[in-house]
């Protein structure tokens, strides 16, 4: 099994990594993201990460669910 800290990790509200997916918020446009590997075929995208838009309701709901779990793991 994965290192706990490896796939949660909270940094703040706008930014976090829940089951091994990266999100944040924009500080500019506030538009939410998460963050996924390229599909692009060119050499140089090899590796890259790309934002994929996502709702605010996605959003709230993956960074509600870190925090009970970094909860619930707190507790023991």
């Amino acid at each position: 099994m994965p290192d706990f800290h490896f796939c949660n990790t909270y940094y703040s509200d706008s930014h976090f990594q829940y089951e091994r997916k990266w999100y944040e918020t924009d500080p500019y446009n506030g538009r939410f993201y998460v963050l996924m590997d390229s599909s692009n075929m060119r050499p140089e995208m090899d590796g890259a990460l790309v934002r994929r838009r996502i709702s605010k309701s996605l959003y709230t709901e993956k960074l509600n669910s870190l925090k009970e779990l970094l909860e619930k793991r707190r507790k023991g």
